[in-house]
């Protein structure tokens, strides 16, 4: 096991598995406002980290905000840490015992059913900078990690879908959530200290994978969730429907839901624009707006995902080329050259629909040149 895994473990004892608890019947518990989010910038390289500990921020500095950390998929939630009595240390502590409503309304929404108490200090964890080393290692998790900050402070780094360092500052109150897959880190702050809760579905696991493991399955099912894809469909119906309707050809979304379904617009006589102007529209970055003339209330929605995931090979591209003059592909991240996988479906892809004549607009992390990225040479610029 990596020092990492041994940090993680620390606290760590056998326990029985919990039962998922039920979820309440009111609905979720809405994430905290925009204003309320953690503090978050842009990191400086890491050749520039002198002590892990300091804000290390860029000059001038990179704010992130709370809407970039929910498209690279982290939650958050503001609860009063203040107003409850927690232990120091706590390994199992069961969730059941939650007084807090907001604590307990949010265990049954998402299913909680493990935790334990830690406190991050010197006087508390043996061989403590040895061990806030170690828990500065880039790694993913194959679940989604919960931390709940009970007191002090800290810093979790994530990375973007530009391969940079975001750094996030959580303090007593913060509730935050890391998706599985995501490259992530974690340190004190100059306070040395951070009394925190974690959470668990089920019974624990506090595996860390360190980095490169960009092909572990948590890891390529992450990248292919950030993937957006908008497609503008060759016909629509018969030409004389189209005639009468007024409506030019190419303003129809394909949507490939679970169950291969297609979602047809309301192509009334009031959508006039052509495809070009779409096209237009689409390629200067106007396209999470929807415009009420074209009457297509999906088609400028956020379908996430669909396509990457359920088509698997040049068969499926060529019936999506085939069928659409234009494709939009957005939040396409850089893609290592030892991901295999994922760089040959890119390419596929991508050759397919140009042998198509289908049009292709992409929204991507870097120029179209430098979506594949050399796994060598930029594991040595990064030292």
């Amino acid at each position: 096991m990596s020092a990492e895994g041994e940090a993680d473990n620390i606290y760590s004892t056998a326990t029985e598995e919990v039962p998922l608890t039920k979820k309440v019947k009111s609905g979720p518990m809405e994430q905290a406002p925009d204003s309320e989010w953690p503090e978050a910038w842009l990191m400086v390289p890491d050749g520039d980290i002198k002590d892990q500990k300091a804000p290390n921020k860029l000059v001038p500095n990179v704010p992130v905000s709370a809407e970039e950390l929910r498209e690279i998929g982290i939650c958050y939630w503001k609860l009063d840490a203040s107003a409850y009595s927690y232990p120091k240390i706590a390994v199992p502590w069961d969730p059941s015992d939650a007084v807090d409503p907001d604590l307990k309304r949010l265990r049954d929404d998402r299913g909680y059913s493990y935790a334990d108490i830690i406190t991050v200090h010197p006087d508390t964890l043996p061989e403590y900078e040895t061990k806030v080393r170690a828990f500065f290692e880039e790694h993913i998790h194959d679940a989604e990690e919960i931390r709940y900050v009970l007191g002090g402070s800290g810093y979790f780094d994530v990375r973007n879908r530009s391969d940079e360092w975001v750094r996030m500052h959580v303090k007593a109150g913060d509730l935050v959530t890391l998706p599985e897959g995501i490259y992530h880190r974690f340190t004190v702050d100059e306070g040395d200290s951070i009394h925190a809760m974690r959470l668990f579905i089920g019974q624990p696991v506090w595996t860390p994978f360190n980095r490169p493991c960009d092909e572990h399955e948590s890891r390529k099912k992450y990248v292919k969730s950030k993937v957006d894809y908008r497609l503008v469909e060759r016909e629509i119906g018969d030409d004389a429907a189209v005639e009468h309707s007024g409506v030019e050809p190419a303003l129809q979304r394909m949507d490939f839901a679970d169950d291969d379904s297609v979602n047809d617009g309301d192509h009334s006589g009031s959508a006039k624009k052509s495809f070009d102007e779409l096209f237009h529209t689409l390629a200067n970055g106007a396209i999470r707006e929807r415009t009420s003339d074209y009457h297509t209330p999906d088609f400028l929605g956020a379908p996430k995902n669909r396509m990457w995931r359920t088509a698997k090979g040049v068969a499926d591209y060529l019936v999506v080329g085939e069928r659409f003059n234009a494709i939009y592909i957005g939040d396409v991240p850089r893609l290592m050259s030892h991901e295999t996988n994922l760089m040959k479906t890119w390419i596929t892809q991508v050759d397919v629909l140009y042998e198509c004549g289908t049009r292709v607009i992409i929204h991507a992390a870097t120029e179209p040149e430098h979506i594949i990225v050399d796994s060598e040479a930029h594991a040595s610029n990064m030292h």
